[in-house]
């Protein structure tokens, strides 16, 4: 009898800094209403899914309701900047009106023209990694992010590198995202 081996998730990388520039950077040049879906999903780490059902009745002031899609506690309210908020706001039923499959292909088309590998998953990835470096309590980065457990965070989502100058990544995040982080406001 032989006993094969769980299978193995493929883990999406997070774009490291530099690379989240280079494609906000990219995105904006190419398509400005494009480039708030990839900045919000950036500046807060929702799921996919979970960014095009907002409707204008999930804000409360700079609070947000996000819908969850996967387990109870991805339900939930997070806070975001004014700044973010006045870039994705409108009043229409929705906030940003896209089809889940033409968000994922228009992405892959975008990062593939400037050369890197990843996934629209792997922007989720990413925001919980700066959160890392930003040094937001590993608890807190759970919440926001809407995990049921906090090692689902802490080893499937934070990839951290070995930085040979992590202030470096610090000052380069808060350069990015200096008006829509929530944790560069205070």
């Amino acid at each position: 009898m032989i006993v094969k081996d769980k299978k193995i998730k493929n883990v999406r990388p997070a774009f490291n800094i530099f690379e989240q520039e280079k494609i906000l950077n990219h995105i904006k040049s190419k398509d400005c209403d494009f480039y708030k879906i990839i900045l919000f999903y950036l500046s807060t780490g929702v799921r996919r899914s979970e960014a095009l059902t907002i409707t204008p009745n999930d804000f409360d002031g700079l609070k947000l309701h996000i819908n969850g899609t996967k387990t109870i506690k991805a339900d939930r309210n997070i806070t975001i900047t004014e700044d973010l908020k006045k870039v994705i706001y409108n009043e229409n039923k929705y906030i940003f009106n896209y089809k889940e499959n033409f968000v994922t292909k228009k992405f892959k088309t975008y990062i593939n023209e400037i050369g890197l590998s990843g996934t629209l998953h792997s922007l989720r990835h990413s925001y919980a990694t700066n959160q890392y470096y930003l040094g937001t309590p590993a608890k807190e980065v759970q919440i926001l992010m809407g995990h049921s457990e906090i090692n689902i965070t802490l080893d499937v989502y934070t990839n951290i590198e070995i930085a040979q100058n992590k202030n470096e990544i610090i000052d380069k995040i808060k350069q990015v995202y200096n008006k829509y982080y929530i944790q560069l406001q205070s």
